[in-house]
């Protein structure tokens, strides 16, 4: 009964670790990974193979054949295997590694990236606004503040007001705003 329950645990965990070598299997995108899990699986027939033979020495009842073979073939196996898989998790360790360390650096450049846009972007609305700025304080020939107040003071009928105009400036509003002021002065 002992050993059907063995048996039953032994085939249960086979069973298990086919599972998670196929599931491996699909992961694995590199042709060295691909080839260590080959090695891998190489010596995983080999080991089922042997643990089959030491079975069946050990349900014939031929315990002292059952030890030899253990000590002297199958654990050789085992070793084996356990090399490959060692094997196998340092190249997949250094795997993620060097993912990380490219994703991180991934992550390096896209944020200096954005950074740089960023500042390009607020340099060139800093750019367009002063240069719209500059075009309509060209336009009204002084701050709108002023030109406001010019307009109220000869709206209200103030015309002894003096506008400030730059002397080359013939086309701003306030060089408008000072000749209408002078021609209603002059009626």
């Amino acid at each position: 009964k002992d050993r059907k329950l063995q048996l039953s645990r032994i085939a249960e965990a086979r069973k298990n670790v086919d599972t998670m070598f196929t599931e491996l299997d699909a992961l694995i995108s590199s042709e060295k990974g691909s080839a260590k899990l080959s090695a891998v699986m190489e010596n995983r027939v080999r080991y089922k193979d042997g643990q089959d033979k030491l079975i069946a020495l050990i349900q014939a009842g031929d315990e002292e054949a059952a030890k030899a073979y253990l000590a002297d073939e199958l654990r050789p196996v085992l070793a084996a295997y356990k090399v490959t898989l060692k094997d196998l998790i340092a190249h997949e360790v250094a795997q993620i590694r060097q993912t990380g360390e490219m994703t991180q650096q991934t992550y390096q450049d896209s944020r200096l990236l954005m950074l740089g846009l960023g500042a390009l972007a607020l340099s060139l609305a800093a750019a367009i606004g002063f240069v719209i700025t500059r075009g309509l304080l060209k336009q009204l020939g002084g701050e709108p503040g002023y030109a406001a107040e010019i307009a109220g003071e000869i709206a209200a009928g103030k015309l002894e007001v003096q506008v400030a105009v730059a002397a080359n400036d013939r086309t701003s509003l306030l060089h408008a705003m000072e000749t209408m002021r002078t021609q209603l002065a002059g009626v």
